[in-house]
């Protein structure tokens, strides 16, 4: 399991966790846990979240499910099986292969979360594509 998706992972649900407004405590028993200690093992890069539970982890958190999912498959598959699956349960369009390729180089070059466009990142990628 690569450390770069591991960290991405773990950190990805500390973020969330330390910023939803509601204690490690209250966040497991949103997932059904007996209290926090896990959302604290994941947090840590102790464990991984059971697939199982991870739509009620995203709810908990309050963030983006789809996400959540993509992070934590990467944590459970190989890379190769992960974008085997992510293509083929893909409930968007179909992509072009250079399309494919912009996303596969983004989620790369972002340890596998991207982040929202703001101003500030459109006004990096038009002078990006100005200057070609």
């Amino acid at each position: 399991m690569p450390e770069k998706q591991n960290a991405a992972l773990a950190n990805f649900i500390a973020e969330h966790a330390n910023s939803c407004g509601a204690s490690y405590d209250e966040i497991g028993l949103r997932c059904g846990f007996r209290n926090g200690n896990l959302i604290h093992a994941f947090a840590r890069r102790e464990i991984r979240p059971p697939l199982n539970k991870i739509e009620a982890l995203a709810e908990a958190l309050g963030c983006d499910k789809r996400q959540l999912f993509n992070l934590t498959f990467q944590e459970w598959f190989t890379p190769t099986l992960f974008l085997e699956m992510r293509e083929m349960f893909s409930d968007g369009p179909c992509l072009l292969q250079e399309e494919k390729q912009w996303l596969e180089a983004l989620y790369d070059d972002f340890g596998g979360v991207l982040p929202k466009i703001d101003d500030q990142l459109r006004e990096k990628l038009q002078t990006f594509i100005n200057a070609r």
